[in-house]
């Protein structure tokens, strides 16, 4: 809604699966482990380090993504950009 462009939405999900797997060894999606850059291992309890699913799954990127939705939700907002449904829109009759 922000940028009116959906590249923008694919590139973060990629540069972070990217991230994660690649990079950082991690687990992507619930997927196996691959060898990456960087051999990491996660220890802890499972609300922060997400368990077997990876880190998708853990409280911290919970946070972390929710608090960047409401942050660009708010941006979209300040900018006009939020568009009503087509049945609330002034001169659309049906």
């Amino acid at each position: 809604m922000l940028t009116r462009r959906l590249w923008l939405s694919i590139g973060f999900h990629f540069a972070w699966n990217y991230t994660q797997s690649a990079i950082f060894s991690g687990v992507v999606s619930g997927n196996e482990a691959a060898p990456g850059l960087i051999r990491s291992t996660m220890k802890g309890p499972d609300y922060l380090t997400g368990g077997q699913f990876g880190v998708e799954s853990s409280v911290l990127a919970l946070v972390l993504c929710t608090t960047t939705g409401i942050v660009m939700l708010v941006m979209a907002t300040r900018r006009g950009r939020i568009v009503p449904p087509v049945w609330k829109r002034a001169g659309q009759g049906m």
